[in-house]
């Protein structure tokens, strides 16, 4: 899943930019599986501070939450993005965006996912919000793979 992330003092959205990939999840005889999850974030909606060489110092949190259809907290995972990047990199992310990625593991089941981005230097967010469904082949209890719910 890739979802592309545009800071805002208010209503801050992410946009979904590709919908999940069976491939990125292979079928598994455990009893979860590990949902890969990527932030892309536009390097034009976030503050950094200037360093000495010409590059820039960011500092992003960003978390990942899944709730169950009862609303209880199936899982969370926060984390913290610091970089200083050189006048070239910057460049580059400028143009393609700055990718973070993780995972976060889960059973089958249906969730509502909640990601968000936190400008660690203005304290701006950016928030996305979708359902996702983990489902099993009933015969040999392995996973069948993603897909986002309706």
């Amino acid at each position: 899943m890739v979802v592309s992330v545009t800071l805002r003092p208010s209503a801050a959205r992410l946009r979904w930019v590709q919908r999940l990939d069976r491939s990125q999840v292979p079928p598994a005889p455990a009893a979860s599986v590990t949902v890969p999850v990527e932030f892309l974030v536009n390097t034009d909606t976030i503050c950094y501070e200037p360093t000495a060489n010409g590059g820039r110092h960011y500092l992003l949190d960003f978390h990942v939450s899944a709730f169950a259809p009862d609303g209880k907290l199936a899982t969370r995972l926060d984390k913290t993005f610091e970089a200083t990047v050189t006048t070239a990199d910057y460049e580059r992310l400028r143009q393609h965006g700055l990718p973070l990625q993780t995972s976060v593991d889960l059973l089958a089941g249906h969730y509502e996912l909640r990601l968000i981005i936190r400008d660690g230097r203005t304290g701006l967010l950016g928030a996305w919000n979708s359902r996702l469904c983990l489902t099993k082949q009933q015969r040999n209890n392995d996973f069948k793979g993603l897909s986002a719910c309706h």
